[in-house]
Protein backbone atom coordinates (compact mmCIF):
# COMPACT_ATOMS: atom_id res chain seq x y z
CA UNK A 1 0.00 0.00 0.00
CA UNK A 2 2.46 2.56 1.24
CA UNK A 3 5.26 1.61 -1.77
CA UNK A 4 3.07 1.87 -4.57
CA UNK A 5 1.26 5.57 -3.29
CA UNK A 6 -2.23 3.96 -2.59
CA UNK A 7 -1.77 5.68 1.12
CA UNK A 8 -3.18 8.82 -0.28
CA UNK A 9 -4.36 9.49 -3.94
CA UNK A 10 -4.18 12.66 -4.94
CA UNK A 11 -6.40 12.38 -8.13
CA UNK A 12 -9.94 13.59 -7.41
CA UNK A 13 -13.04 11.53 -8.18
CA UNK A 14 -14.08 7.94 -8.26
CA UNK A 15 -12.75 7.85 -12.00
CA UNK A 16 -9.54 9.26 -11.20
CA UNK A 17 -9.31 6.82 -8.10
CA UNK A 18 -9.81 3.74 -9.99
CA UNK A 19 -7.02 4.69 -12.61
CA UNK A 20 -4.91 5.85 -9.82
CA UNK A 21 -5.79 1.81 -7.84
CA UNK A 22 -5.43 0.31 -11.72
CA UNK A 23 -2.02 2.08 -12.72
CA UNK A 24 -0.72 0.65 -8.74
CA UNK A 25 -2.13 -2.82 -9.34
CA UNK A 26 -0.20 -2.92 -12.56
CA UNK A 27 3.30 -1.33 -11.16
CA UNK A 28 3.18 -3.87 -8.49
CA UNK A 29 2.71 -7.29 -10.19
CA UNK A 30 5.69 -6.04 -12.74
CA UNK A 31 7.61 -5.60 -9.83
CA UNK A 32 6.56 -9.20 -8.74
CA UNK A 33 6.81 -10.71 -11.99
CA UNK A 34 11.05 -8.88 -12.49
CA UNK A 35 11.29 -10.22 -8.92
CA UNK A 36 10.18 -13.70 -10.18
CA UNK A 37 12.07 -14.02 -13.18
CA UNK A 38 15.76 -12.82 -11.66
CA UNK A 39 15.34 -15.67 -9.70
Amino acid sequence: KRAYGLGRCTWRGLDHFKTYVWSSVVAYNLALFARLRSN
